[in-house]
């Protein structure tokens, strides 16, 4: 899911790049939005993937069936995961929602000025496209740290002492 999801982003950035060509003099919204939407887009994954990192190296699978309430007492690595999935989300108060801002309020200038009806369209897409994320990043959280885990979840262990180190120093960066 979580690679998955980079087609996503990557589909944001490129809106972010479409609107600095279509905005031309005027693109500042959309160059900071697309420039800090990358930088956003690399911390966030890589703390999201060091976290399914540490979920695997414990766990031994990465089968979302079998990972049913598998974080349920793992509070460093929900925390993490939880601080990068309200990233990636763009959630108010972690980095991502600067980014997705920007590049959304851009948006929102070259449908101003263009009065084009399929701007608004890919505005509302741009909207759609948010909220998917957030729905599949709420739907692996609850499966991995929330439901009851089943006959199949395996037991494992907490990350080790240095890969705790590596999970918090990423993920420190994301809070705004």
């Amino acid at each position: 899911t979580l690679a998955c999801s980079s087609l996503s982003q990557i589909g944001f950035i490129t809106v972010g790049v479409s609107m600095v060509d279509l905005l031309g003099e005027h693109n500042a919204l959309a160059a900071n939005g697309t420039v800090l939407y990358m930088l956003n887009h690399s911390i966030v994954k890589l703390v999201l993937f060091l976290t399914a990192g540490a979920i695997y190296m414990g766990a031994h699978t990465l089968d979302l069936n079998k990972l049913k309430g598998y974080g349920r007492n793992k509070p460093l690595l929900a925390l993490c995961f939880f601080i990068g999935g309200c990233s990636l989300a763009g959630i108010p108060g972690f980095c991502g929602y600067i980014s997705k801002t920007l590049v959304h309020e851009s948006i929102v200038e070259y449908a101003h000025h263009s009065h084009l009806w399929y701007v608004t369209a890919a505005e509302w897409l741009f909207l759609l496209s948010g909220g998917l994320t957030t729905a599949y990043m709420i739907k692996l959280f609850v499966t991995i740290f929330i439901e009851k885990p089943t006959e199949d979840t395996p037991k494992g262990k907490s990350p080790s002492a240095l890969s705790s180190a590596a999970l918090i120093l990423s993920a420190v960066a994301l809070p705004v």
